[in-house]
């Protein structure tokens, strides 16, 4: 069963280690050997992979432009880059054998719930658990709960600890992407209007200020509750973005997995159409969770005249 909750491999100083997180490790080691690489042999008449992150890196340079301004965009790109290559390099890492259903470190069986008839002059079903099994049908004295069912119904949870998962399979990982993309925008909100203004901000100050008389009494409190709700909002706009992530890449790996493998039997090729599905929803996932951090810095930072 493929669990939505990381597996702890080790601990160190009684720190948890999950496999997601040697995953987040193995993919910043990635990005940082394929970074040297091409620091190594830059030129002016570029190799494969020096024109193949040449492509990526101008497609989010025009992204950020397009969105924010030419100043703003220098700002933005290293963190949209940045964010765009981890969340794609993570997808496509999960994807690889060697994650998901690939080396097993650990298997577990948690026992939910046992029921057992036992042979009573009442015929009496119990409910007991599998260490008092043998007990009760020996003395038929444990008389947990009664029923009138003569079924025997057992039920438990199997699962395996994988050494590696996709880090962006892990509910935490994304969360702690979207963390940093909220840092993010409230940091750069601060850097562009200053604590006081960044709240003006909110309550569209400037365009109340440009209403006279009556008309601005009358919208200030509808203007100062739009901007309370948009102080609550901004938490939550990260917060979706972590879930839907985790959602898309979650899902996609189970059923990958799932399709990997049917009955115990090893069928990868019944896998490949999810495979190919997956790769492009690695890229679009990766370019979704980048692009929505963009216009939400974009929207943060946008000065408006009327405001000074």
């Amino acid at each position: 069963m493929h669990s939505i909750a990381a597996g702890v491999i080790t601990e160190v100083f009684g720190i948890p280690v999950t496999n997601t997180m040697l995953a987040a490790m193995l993919t910043t080691i990635t990005i940082t050997i394929i970074a040297l690489l091409i620091r190594k042999n830059l030129s002016e008449k570029p190799g494969k992979l020096q024109a193949f992150f040449e492509l990526i890196y101008d497609y989010i340079y025009d992204l950020c432009v397009s969105i924010a301004d030419n100043k703003r965009a220098e700002k933005f790109l290293p963190w949209i880059l940045s964010f765009f290559l981890f969340i794609l390099v993570s997808n496509y890492w999960g994807l690889i054998p060697i994650f998901g259903e690939g080396i097993v470190v650990e298997e577990y069986s948690d026992e939910i719930s046992l029921t057992h008839k036992v042979n009573t002059e009442e015929n009496t079903v119990f409910e007991v658990s599998k260490d008092n099994l043998e007990l009760a049908e020996g003395t038929g004295t444990l008389i947990i709960e009664e029923a009138e069912s003569d079924e025997v119904e057992l039920s438990e949870e199997h699962g395996e600890v994988t050494l590696l998962r996709g880090a962006t399979s892990d509910p935490n990982a994304t969360f702690a992407l979207s963390a940093v993309s909220f840092a993010l925008v409230i940091g750069f909100g601060i850097s562009a209007h200053n604590p006081i203004g960044l709240l003006k901000h909110y309550i569209q100050y400037g365009s109340l200020k440009t209403m006279k008389g009556i008309m601005q009494i009358v919208m200030f409190p509808i203007f100062l509750f739009v901007g309370i709700l948009e102080i609550i909002l901004e938490p939550l706009k990260s917060v979706s973005l972590s879930f839907r992530l985790f959602g898309n890449i979650f899902a996609g790996e189970t059923l990958v997995n799932a399709m990997t493998i049917l009955n115990g039997v090893a069928v990868p090729f019944v896998a490949t159409p999810f495979l190919l599905l997956e790769i492009l929803v690695g890229v679009i996932q990766a370019l979704v969770f980048s692009l929505l951090t963009l216009v939400f810095l974009s929207i943060i930072t946008k000065q408006h005249s009327a405001e000074h």
